[in-house]
């Protein structure tokens, strides 16, 4: 940052933590005017104590970003507070189709935007009906990757029924929608008031023809919840489902996406790390949240697969269970019978050439020894003769 960025006007969403977060203390220490967009109140506070603590300027603004309607106020509110707007930082978003910023179509934004958030402010209120009629009453399953819990609308409904309201006061919101109106990779987090620890998810969702869900199953790292607790809850291995759905719900990923998912999969499956590789964008990321591990840089993307590949679930001896999303945005449930931690999901989100930008893998790292996931951890760091 430098001199050029005081007293600019400037908006940035996802501020409540993480990267928003930071770019928004470098925008204030820099001069500039800063308003934060968020939905978590709690966090804008955070971040704005921090900037005051620095002698910054910042203004928090609750907003969903996947709302047009919450955006459009947080633009009029700048106009009207700062009478311009200098700079947008669009840290947090939703992902879909590709186009020119002034062709996006902002109804097809909108349908599944508006979906994914009005279920997880459902769910926030512990309202097991309105939570429900999200979903399909014919068609549902709805499953846990983790626990391996399969359910159809009337078990979910008398599960959601009965333990809603012992629910904790914290809340569930998406950060991000990577797919379309068909199917979608929904990254998500339950904040720990909700269940006592923080969750971060990956969902594959598909929606039927009437915009209800038909099939949903949550992917995460059972060792951020508690291993003692997730072991509780865990269905016996020897009972654990094989399946989740996926062979009575229609396949409709976007062509485009199966053959890259298709392309990529038997890279790694068969330890080719360097063929893998060059499926990434220059400046791709592979993000891992298991491991707690962002790679950044194709290069460095080739070495690390290079050094993990024979260890890592979604490498040697992966296969696809299903593919979700769009032409440019979606992703994969995967499988590894050979693996200790046999299932996961990655999202993959690309440019304009098909190469990948970003990548975000989660599967249950409770699975593994302590050793394997330090190894795979570690890995992450490029070694001192490199």
């Amino acid at each position: 940052m430098t001199d050029e960025m005081n007293n600019k006007v400037v908006i940035i969403t996802g501020a409540g933590s993480g990267i928003g977060q930071a770019a928004a203390r470098l925008f204030a220490e820099a001069g500039a005017t800063v308003y934060g967009a968020d939905m978590d109140a709690d966090g804008l506070g955070h971040t704005g104590k921090l900037i005051a603590d620095q002698g910054g300027t910042f203004y928090s603004h609750r907003a969903d970003i996947s709302s047009v309607q919450d955006m459009r106020g947080l633009v009029a509110r700048v106009e009207a507070e700062q009478g311009r707007l200098d700079i947008a930082c669009n840290n947090a978003g939703i992902a879909g189709p590709l186009h020119l910023l002034e062709d996006y179509p902002v109804e097809q934004f909108d349908h599944v935007a508006r979906l994914i958030r009005d279920y997880h402010e459902a769910k926030s209120r512990h309202d097991a009906e309105a939570t429900m009629s999200f979903f399909s009453r014919d068609n549902l399953v709805y499953s846990d990757a983790t626990l391996g819990t399969v359910s159809s609308w009337d078990s979910l409904h008398d599960l959601f029924s009965l333990y809603m309201p012992a629910w904790g006061e914290g809340v569930s919101y998406a950060t991000a929608v990577l797919g379309n109106e068909h199917s979608a990779v929904v990254v998500l987090r339950d904040s720990p008031e909700l269940f006592g620890a923080e969750i971060l998810a990956l969902a594959a969702v598909d929606f039927g023809g009437d915009g209800k869900i038909t099939r949903w199953v949550d992917y995460w790292d059972s060792r951020h919840f508690g291993l003692t607790l997730a072991a509780q809850m865990r269905t016996p291995l020897e009972s654990f489902p094989e399946s989740f759905g996926e062979e009575n719900t229609p396949g409709s990923a976007d062509p485009e996406m199966n053959d890259l998912v298709e392309r990529l999969i038997t890279r790694l499956s068969r330890s080719d790390a360097t063929g893998a590789g060059t499926m990434f964008a220059v400046d791709a990321v592979l993000e891992d949240v298991t491991t707690h591990t962002a790679v950044r840089g194709r290069a460095a993307i080739e070495r690390y697969l290079t050094r993990v590949i024979a260890q890592l679930p979604y490498g040697a001896g992966a296969s696809v269970r299903r593919v979700l999303g769009s032409a440019t945005s979606g992703g994969f449930e995967w499988v590894n019978p050979g693996s200790e931690a046999k299932r996961g999901i990655s999202a993959v989100s690309l440019d304009g050439d098909g190469n990948i930008v970003q990548m975000l893998s989660v599967w249950d790292g409770a699975m593994v020894g302590d050793q394997t996931l330090s190894m795979l951890t570690l890995a992450a760091l490029e070694p001192s003769n490199n």
